[in-house]
């Protein structure tokens, strides 16, 4: 086979940037302190492993993180949910905490249903 030296270089590149993040969480997640989102497990599991991701590129020699707290910063109001209980409408604002390497870093995350289910979420500093 051969191959372009911008090729090869392009696709190592591209493998390179395939490597899972160190914190990937795979199993589900027993949330400490307060969290609506704790209704949802894949939900937890994708808030947790995106904010791991941001936290590993603001300090990648940082090998030991975890989750240290979450908390209610605004509970829904106005809500409509459906007969089942499912939140269609509303949002809320949590601050998800995490221990990197002995500092507490807190994550200001932003839930927003999507009206079939399902969940949207935004994840900032605070």
């Amino acid at each position: 086979m051969r191959c372009l030296g911008i090729v090869c270089i392009a696709a190592v590149v591209a493998i390179a940037g395939c490597e899972s993040p160190r914190a990937v969480v795979n199993e589900p997640v027993s949330l400490p302190g307060t969290s609506n989102a704790e209704a949802s497990a894949v939900l937890t599991r994708d808030v947790l492993n995106a904010i791991m991701m941001i936290d590993e590129a603001k300090d990648p020699a940082c090998e030991n993180r975890a989750l240290y707290d979450t908390g209610i910063l605004e509970d829904v109001e106005d809500g409509t949910f459906s007969q089942s209980g499912i939140l269609l409408s509303g949002k809320w604002l949590e601050v998800w905490t995490i221990n990197r390497c002995g500092s507490l870093v807190p994550y200001a995350v932003e839930f927003t249903p999507d009206g079939a289910g399902g969940t949207y979420y935004a994840i900032g500093t605070q």
